[in-house]
C-alpha cells in the first residue's frame, strides 16, 4: 500500500467514526490521486464473456480456484 492509498484509508475511516470532519482533506487527496500517472490495467480482455470477468477476478484478486454457478445463476 502506498502513502496516497493510506492517507486515503485513513481519511475513510476517520469520517465514518466521526461524521463530516475532514471531508474537504479528503476530497483534495482524492483530487490529487486522480493527477498522478497510473499502471492501471483490466483483469481481463473488455471483449470477453461476463462469465469469464468474473473468473478473472476470482482467480486474480481472490486466489479462487475457479467459479461455480448456481442453475438460478446460470439462467
Amino acid at each position: 500500500m502506498n502513502a496516497l492509498n493510506w492517507e486515503l484509508m485513513l481519511f475513510w475511516q476517520m469520517n465514518l467514526c466521526y461524521g463530516g470532519e475532514g471531508m474537504r482533506d479528503l476530497a483534495k487527496t482524492v483530487v490529487e490521486a486522480t493527477e498522478q500517472q497510473s499502471d492501471f490495467r483490466f483483469l481481463y480482455p473488455l471483449e470477453e464473456s461476463i462469465e469469464a470477468k468474473i473468473e478473472a477476478v476470482a482467480k486474480k484478486i481472490y486466489g479462487a480456484e475457479g467459479v461455480v454457478y448456481s442453475p438460478k445463476a446460470k439462467s
